[in-house]
């Protein structure tokens, strides 16, 4: 087996592809593409507010954090970054939507099972989820949501995570996108005005009456009721190092 001599992804992966350099793919994109990441003082204040954001969390609880994991490299560098060197009492939240590739999950069982990171996962039934991404690959937003679909799921994932730390008493959710992904208004902190302005652009879809109550009740809505401020959303990698 070959592994990328830049990201380590290895030649199980099928969009591996290898150069003569021993790159992989995805790393030849990312050269040919790279976007400028954010200013230095924006990322020293990131760093300030994530080490007293810890230090304020830290200890309060029976859980810490919770952290949205794939079984990618990403979230797994995130998770062993907040277990190793900030002694984090995690939790691990997995959204299983019925269309990621096994050895995502076997990665991410490992990873879980070495960093000592309990698992919890919630698995998309198999109607909602049919559901779910007939309506927006079939009602066009003026937003442009649904030219790319994995920003609905990526909302909806987001969703499920507050849910379940709400429910969890858990005061932060920490994601592992890495720092070239995602900028702008979801630089390193995802604010609740930004992903309630996010969420309109989904339209009806979750008024569906079709939807159970109890299914609808994992998710974090909006301006639903009870007006509760949710969890804090961090990206720590936009502002800690990231190899």
């Amino acid at each position: 087996m070959s592994t990328c001599k830049k990201c380590l992804v290895t030649s199980s992966r099928p969009e591996a592809d290898f150069d003569s350099r021993g790159l992989c793919r995805l790393c030849r994109d990312y050269e040919s593409g790279k976007r400028g990441g954010a200013s230095p003082e924006l990322v020293a204040w990131g760093r300030k507010d994530f080490s007293a954001t810890v230090e304020g969390i830290s200890g309060k609880r029976a859980c810490d954090a919770l952290v949205c994991l794939s079984g990618g490299k990403d979230s797994t560098w995130l998770a062993s970054l907040l277990r190793g060197e900030y002694d984090l009492k995690l939790v691990g939240f997995y959204v299983d939507t019925g269309f990621q590739p096994a050895f995502s999950r076997a990665n991410l069982d490992r990873a879980a099972d070495r960093l000592g990171i309990p698992l919890e996962v919630f698995s998309w039934p198999d109607d909602f989820s049919r559901r779910f991404y007939r309506y927006f690959f079939t009602r066009p937003l003026a937003s442009g949501l649904t030219g790319t679909v994995c920003r609905v799921c990526q909302l909806a994932i987001i969703s499920a995570a507050l849910g379940h730390a709400r429910r969890r008493g858990i005061p932060l959710v920490l994601i592992g996108y890495s720092p070239y992904q995602s900028g702008g208004d979801w630089f390193y902190e995802l604010k609740p005005e930004v992903f309630a302005s996010a969420w309109r652009a989904m339209g009806d879809f979750w008024s569906d009456p079709a939807i159970p109550p109890g299914l609808r009740g994992r998710f974090y809505l909006p301006g639903g009721p009870g007006g509760e401020t949710p969890p804090r959303v961090l990206m720590p990698l936009h502002v800690l190092d990231y190899p």
